[in-house]
């Protein structure tokens, strides 16, 4: 075994033991998880020993992302403070989840170290992976008593909910007098060589699924649209719609940008799809050959936390619609009263709608021969 494999299996099994004795606190009574709410419980002590021997911290998304290595800076920073250790983050910028996904799996299946110690995807990304048992259980609820609950938790531990996105369609509000009420407003005369979208198709994935609304329904919509395109964009380009280069991306992918660019002025707006509105989560997981699990996890911890919530709000935009301060929660409500049903694209829904995958592909197809 190479000294590198070494390192790794010695790094598994220290995780593994660490966490086996979180099974200590899920069974804790609600007198004792408010305590333990005021004071760090014995496993994340553990925790913040094995993390200060890391030293380092590895992240990866992009820069458009979850508020990009700015704010991965400002919240190592203050999990430092939090937590008393002096973690160094070391942030490699990659805007494609599926490519960070790759390699990841490329260096997991090679027994090479990761070079991400924590890896955020959505549902799409995540089930592939979580066939491999690529990443680490963990009693999330121990670490957090009080804060963190087990709705918040998929795949036996591995993937921990950190923030909620929507999936609507953006539009510029000077473009066009009357505003759109739902998708099909954007198969109107009025907005055809406006419309962009991307070319994998974001967002209908979550409309092709049985219950939402389904194959059929969500290829022909497409194919309707594909006419309606004046052009291709990506999930990060919100400012080519603010310009009015396009009048509207349909479908954006989480939403996060929309209040961003409304705080600067820009005349955007999004509308949502009455029927059928996909609720999107971002997922945490830590790789099983992860180089500083222990920092990672605490990382977790702290976005989880009233203050990691703050945070991410502030500067990205998107928090955990499950905390009763999520300001997407309250977002949600008022969708809510005006009649928007919603759907939860978790990844227990994703694993029991094996209609999206192909349906998705021929969506791509049909979007590939719009392009030319």
């Amino acid at each position: 075994m190479t000294d590198t494999c070494f390192r790794i299996s010695a790094l598994f099994w220290f995780v593994r033991g660490l966490f086996g004795i979180l099974g200590l606190a899920v069974g804790l009574t609600a007198g004792s998880s408010l305590a333990l709410a005021q004071a760090d419980p014995p496993a994340v002590q553990a925790l913040i020993e094995q993390a200060k021997k890391e030293a380092t911290l590895r992240l990866s998304w992009g820069e458009a992302t979850l508020g990009g290595s700015g704010l991965a800076r400002q919240m190592v920073a203050r999990m430092n403070k939090r937590y008393g250790t002096n973690i160094e983050l070391r942030f490699t910028p990659i805007e494609a989840l599926a490519r960070i996904a790759s390699q990841l799996l490329v260096e997991f299946q090679s027994s090479q170290p990761a070079f991400s110690d924590l890896y955020m995807g959505t549902a799409a990304q995540l089930v592939p992976l979580l066939e491999r048992k690529m990443f680490l259980p963990i009693a999330w609820t121990g670490l957090a008593p009080g804060r963190i609950s087990a709705q918040m938790i998929d795949a036996d531990g591995a993937s921990l909910k950190v923030v909620t996105g929507l999936t609507g369609a953006l539009y510029n509000t000077d473009a066009l007098k009357q505003a759109p009420k739902d998708f099909f407003d954007f198969l109107k005369p009025e907005w055809k060589g406006k419309v962009a979208t991307t070319v994998f198709g974001a967002g209908f994935d979550g409309l092709a699924a049985n219950g939402m609304w389904g194959p059929e329904k969500t290829l022909q919509y497409v194919r309707d649209l594909a006419p309606q395109l004046g052009g291709f964009i990506n999930c990060t380009d919100t400012e080519r719609i603010a310009v009015n280069e396009f009048s509207a991306f349909v479908l954006d992918c989480v939403g996060d940008k929309l209040t961003i660019f409304q705080e600067k002025g820009a005349p955007l707006e999004m509308v949502l799809q009455p029927d059928a509105t996909a609720r999107r989560y971002f997922y945490f997981q830590v790789p099983r050959h992860a180089r500083s699990p222990a920092a990672a996890t605490l990382f977790a911890l702290f976005a989880h936390s009233v203050e990691g919530q703050k945070m991410l709000w502030d500067e990205a935009k998107l928090d955990l619609a499950l905390y009763p301060e999520s300001q997407m929660a309250k977002r949600i409500a008022k969708y809510e009263a005006a009649g928007v049903k919603f759907t939860d694209v978790t990844i227990p829904w994703w694993q029991a709608h094996p209609e999206i995958g192909p349906t998705v592909e021929q969506i791509v197809k049909i979007l590939a021969q719009a392009k030319r």
